[in-house]
Formats: C-alpha cells, sequence, structure tokens
C-alpha cells in the first residue's frame, strides 16, 4: 500500500537529496513551519513545546512504508509522530505528522550536527533570526 503521508520535517531529513540517497522519494518539497515549538539540539533535533516560538522546516509527502524505513535507523527509533498545523507560502495552513523524542535532551548538542544544521538551514533560506537560534547551539572552539 503507497499511502503518502504528509511529514514536517525540522532536523537533517529536511534535505531531500539525502533522503534520496536513503532510498526515498520524497514529494511536494516545501519550506513550512510549525508555530508554537522551539528547536533543541542534543544527540539529534528535537522539538519542544513552546508558546509563541515557531521552527522551520520542511514539509513533503512521503509514503508510509518510507517513513517506517526511516524512522527504523537506531538513532531515532525513540521519535514519536505527533500531528501539528503546517504553515508554508503560497499554501493554506495544513496537517502533517511531525516526529518528536519525548522527554528533554539532557546532553549536550552534537556539533557535528549542529554544524550540518546550520549550513542546511543556510541552503533553505531560513529567517536569520532562526539561524541564529541553531548557531546558538555551536560551541565556539578556543
Amino acid at each position: 500500500m503507497n499511502n503518502l503521508r504528509t511529514i514536517f520535517f525540522y532536523g537533517l531529513f529536511m534535505d531531500p537529496q539525502y533522503l534520496r540517497a536513503q532510498g526515498l522519494q520524497p514529494q511536494s518539497v516545501q519550506n513550512a513551519y510549525v508555530q508554537d515549538y522551539e528547536l533543541q539540539l542534543g544527540a539529534r533535533a528535537n522539538l519542544i513545546a513552546s508558546v509563541g516560538q515557531r521552527c522551520y522546516g520542511v514539509v513533503m509527502t512521503l509514503t508510509a512504508q518510507e517513513v517506517t524505513q526511516l524512522y527504523a535507523a537506531p538513532s531515532v527509533q525513540d521519535y514519536q509522530a505527533e500531528t501539528v498545523s503546517v504553515h508554508s507560502l503560497n499554501q493554506p495552513e495544513r496537517v502533517a505528522d511531525v516526529y518528536l523524542l519525548q522527554g528533554s535532551q539532557q546532553q549536550s548538542p552534537n556539533q557535528d550536527y549542529a554544524h550540518q544544521l546550520l549550513q542546511l538551514a543556510q541552503q533553505l533560506d531560513f529567517p536569520t533570526d532562526y539561524l541564529q537560534h541553531i548557531a546558538s547551539f555551536i560551541v565556539p572552539k578556543p
């Protein structure tokens, strides 16, 4: 069954080229944001509820089988789907699944991940204040 699911990605899975390299076929890829969530970084990205905050990402469709395949990897298998309202340019607000890690991440941000995420967010032309938020997770080298 190839039923399509609309997914909002906010970490490195925002990159459709990366997903294609994993054998997936992302469709209808658009920049978007969710309201009242804030990006958090630990080993990987996560969102936490935060009134008034906005998290930018990419919304796309994948088959249910592709989503299952993607989240079977050990590094993301603990993420659980939740439903959110997604906003994007030239599109009405719509519902999408977002995968979240329950509970807060107590570990320090993964620096390689933070650098890669910042580079991807710059390529996606996210707003400057959001890029600064991602950059705040990067520890300057002494």
